[in-house]
């Protein structure tokens, strides 16, 4: 099959104009929360706080850094409490990790400055 100098250059023309738009639109639709310290809530792993990396919101899944999961709290009466002021003493967290990826997203909100060294310095609890 021989296709004509004219068509391949269209051809040529139509696919990098497409990777234009598909690599902008990406670049539109990246999430206005990567990159910032974050409360996620996944319904059945719990309540972690990170620095947001990576999420899809259609399938649901969130990457954190330099993720803590607080395991039990005091001090907010829900999720967008801790990520507003934080948690105060006879709270649970665990340890920091490197990342993790919650599987089950339900929430994700960003939290204040406060809130987050709150999290980041609190003691870890350990049973």
């Amino acid at each position: 099959m021989n296709i004509d100098p004219q068509t391949l250059s269209l051809a040529i023309q139509i696919a990098t104009a497409m990777q234009s738009q598909s690599t902008t639109e990406a670049q539109a639709s990246a999430h206005p929360l990567i990159g910032r310290k974050v409360l996620i809530r996944d319904h059945r792993a719990g309540v972690y706080c990170g620095t947001l990396t990576e999420i899809d919101v259609h399938a649901g899944t969130a990457t954190l850094s330099d993720a803590r999961q607080i395991w039990y709290w005091r001090g907010a009466a829900a999720c967008t409490g801790i990520a507003a002021r934080g948690i105060v003493e006879g709270s649970k967290v665990c340890p920091s990790v490197e990342s993790v990826t919650c599987l089950d997203v339900v929430q994700a909100m960003p939290m204040t400055d406060e809130a987050w060294e709150c999290v980041r310095d609190y003691a870890e609890w350990t049973p």
